[in-house]
C-alpha cells in the first residue's frame, strides 16, 4: 500500500466516525426524546378522554423548556468536540454553532423558572390561570420544534465542514 492510500483510508474511517456519530446522536438525542415526549399527550388523552385537560396534564410543567436547554448544551459540547477532534482552526462559523446554543439554553433555563412562577399549576378550564397555562404549553412546544430544527441544522453544518475538509 502506498502512503496516499493509507492517507485516504485514514480519511475515509474518519469521516465515517463522525457520520456515526451524526447519526447516533441524531438517535438518541433527539428523535427519541421528542417521541417520548410527544408520545405523552396520547397517554394523556387516553388516561383523561378529553382533549384540553390531557394537553395541559402533558406540557404544562415545562419539560420541553428543559430538554431544549439541554438539547442545546449537546450541540454544542458535539460541535465543540468535533472541532478539537480534528484539530480545527478557530472559525467564528463554527463558534457561533459552539456558543450561540450555550447562551439560548441558559436563558431557557432562566425563562423556565420565571414561567413556571407566572403561570403557577392551576390548570382546571374554569380557573383564570387556564389562558396563560395553555399558551405556556404551546410556547414550550413552539420552542421545543425550534431547538430540535437549529440543533439537526447546526450539526448538518458542522459535519458538512468536517466532510468537505
Amino acid at each position: 500500500m502506498s502512503m496516499n492510500e493509507n492517507v485516504r483510508i485514514v480519511e475515509l474511517n474518519r469521516q465515517i466516525l463522525i457520520m456515526k456519530r451524526f447519526r447516533d446522536w441524531k438517535r438518541w438525542k433527539v428523535l427519541l426524546p421528542v417521541l417520548m415526549l410527544l408520545l405523552f399527550y396520547p397517554i394523556y388523552i387516553f388516561k383523561e378522554k378529553e382533549i384540553i385537560g390531557p394537553f395541559l396534564s402533558a406540557f404544562a410543567h415545562g419539560d420541553l423548556l428543559l430538554f431544549s436547554a439541554l438539547l442545546l448544551f449537546e450541540v454544542s459540547v458535539e460541535a465543540n468536540h468535533i472541532q478539537h477532534e480534528l484539530g480545527e482552526s478557530y472559525s467564528d462559523a463554527l463558534d457561533d454553532i459552539i456558543e450561540g446554543p450555550k447562551i439560548f439554553g441558559i436563558k431557557l433555563i432562566v425563562v423556565y423558572g420565571a414561567m413556571k412562577l407566572a403561570v403557577g399549576h392551576d390548570n382546571a378550564p374554569d380557573s383564570p390561570n387556564f389562558i396563560r397555562t395553555a399558551a405556556y404549553c404551546f410556547f414550550c412546544i413552539s420552542i421545543a420544534t425550534l431547538v430540535v430544527t437549529y440543533s439537526i441544522f447546526a450539526f448538518w453544518k458542522t459535519l458538512e465542514k468536517v466532510v468537505g475538509k
